[in-house]
């Protein structure tokens, strides 16, 4: 919040805590967030031994009380700096995998965050722990199940799976269908009519999982040629 909207609302927080998105600031402001006011329990509860502050210092210096939207605001703005922070160590955290970063990097719809935040889920070595791209993406809920009976399929309804392996191919490929000059996205808009929007999209996702494994596996790039 703004200086001037800070003191309007009774909140100082910054006089009496130098960093107040340090681990106490950001207790007090999750209870600014949650019950829109701070009572002496809450500042006990939530600031830590190393504040040499006094206690009536630190809650006179948020005595004020937000409103519902005022709440809602602040929860944005937190999240914003947690963005933020994590952008800025993207650089050191993903230096252990550069290489499998810049391989992912260069299938479409896949930027360095995704390709980090792919790495982090299933390793730059999937093919330690799954034989086949296959069983990685049965892993990840994107192979489809026959139910059949008689000789006959009833349907190919996909596995449920690992969500958080899931959810990111399916981002990536929302992106990579957006691209017109993309296989990926020729392959979707070609059969959507017929699959429906859902179906093909987690049919591309399928198929964007399978080429990661494939690339980090082999140790190769993308291939702008590539057929789906």
């Amino acid at each position: 919040m703004e200086k001037n909207s800070g003191v309007e609302h009774g909140f100082k927080l910054p006089s009496a805590l130098s960093n107040i998105t340090g681990q106490s600031g950001r207790n007090l402001l999750n209870v600014l967030i949650t019950k829109g006011c701070i009572n002496t329990d809450n500042v006990i509860a939530s600031v830590g031994k190393r504040i040499k502050k006094p206690i009536e210092e630190i809650e006179a210096a948020v005595c004020g009380s937000l409103n519902t939207h005022e709440r809602k605001l602040l929860s944005l703005i937190l999240r914003k700096i947690d963005v933020a922070e994590i952008q800025s160590l993207m650089p050191e955290l993903s230096e252990p995998y550069s290489t499998a970063v810049e391989q992912l990097d260069s299938i479409p719809g896949i930027d360095a965050t995704a390709a980090l935040a792919i790495v982090s889920e299933i390793s730059a070595s999937p093919h330690d722990k799954f034989s086949t791209a296959e069983k990685l993406s049965s892993c990840a809920g994107l192979s489809p199940r026959n139910d059949e009976s008689a000789g006959k399929v009833k349907s190919k309804r996909v596995m449920h799976g690992n969500p958080y392996i899931k959810s990111i191919p399916c981002q990536v490929a929302w992106a990579a269908v957006r691209s017109r000059k993309s296989s990926f996205s020729h392959w979707f808009w070609s059969r959507q009519g017929k699959l429906g929007r859902k179906k093909a999209i987690i049919a591309v996702s399928r198929k964007i999982l399978c080429l990661i494994y494939t690339l980090l596996k082999n140790g190769t790039y993308f291939d702008p040629i590539y057929v789906t």
